[in-house]
């Protein structure tokens, strides 16, 4: 009963600390599973803001993902001084790479692939199998639309298939790679697409893992984690539910 009653008025004690921390330094930011009081820079880029401006345009909607487009932007940028290409695994209606065109301080994309079954079919979280009859709002099947809004970089490369099957088509021998964005809503597709591509990876090379901390894919979570162990790399989860590698 002591015990019981020990660990109720500890709670208590809690609550009433969460509420005076939260009364001095409220949260201003809610927003994509994410509450925070963190001073957080890209609010107050013009760059970022005007990007966003022109991507919401674009695109038709907000995927009201800021934060996680920022680390998204810095990891692309941050690996744009090295030699190989990027290539994306999942664009959907394209949002992480719209906004990389539209922000100033990325004046070219550089060699890009990008890699989706460009359809509006949800995806089985596991297999990545279509599930037709069950539409996502943020995937799309007008490929001619993407390809246009990305027609001012000759460097971008659009590739229709399933994951990772579809890699076979792609001549990547000789090719090093500095950037993945990994984001197929789907375990064992990442995995395996992830696991083909390790060899081409530089060191320095970046891996986003965009779902890897988000409950909604905990099977993607689990199935990275164990290929980090086979093949002998860390991963950083981040509090926006993203997961960052960078290639020894």
């Amino acid at each position: 009963m002591i015990y019981k009653i020990y660990h109720l008025i500890r709670k208590l004690l809690a609550r009433v600390n969460l509420g005076f921390v939260l009364l001095i330094f409220p949260r201003d930011f809610e927003q994509d599973g994410l509450a925070t009081s963190r001073f957080r820079p890209f609010a107050e880029d013009l760059d970022f803001i005007d990007a966003k401006r022109k991507t919401v345009s674009m695109i038709g909607m907000d995927f009201q993902i800021d934060w996680r487009t920022h680390v998204f932007l810095w990891a692309f940028r941050s690996t744009q001084l090295l030699p190989g290409i990027a290539i994306e695994l999942g664009t959907g209606k394209g949002w992480m790479f719209t906004m990389a065109v539209n922000h100033r301080q990325i004046p070219s994309l550089g060699e890009v692939i990008l890699i989706d079954r460009f359809s509006i079919w949800s995806v089985d979280k596991v297999t990545g199998k279509p599930l037709v009859g069950q539409k996502n709002s943020v995937y799309t099947a007008d490929l001619q639309e993407l390809e246009g809004r990305f027609s001012g970089e000759n460097g971008v490369h659009f590739v229709k298939g399933d994951l990772p099957g579809v890699l076979d088509e792609i001549d990547l021998e000789g090719k090093a790679i500095r950037f993945i964005h990994v984001d197929l809503n789907a375990a064992q597709p990442e995995v395996e697409s992830l696991n083909a591509l390790w060899a081409n990876l530089l060191p320095g090379a970046m891996v986003l893992l965009d779902d890897f901390g988000s409950p909604e894919f905990f099977e993607s979570n689990l199935a990275m984690r164990v290929l980090a162990t086979e093949l002998g790399f860390e991963i950083l989860g981040l509090p926006t539910g993203q997961g960052l590698i960078i290639k020894r």
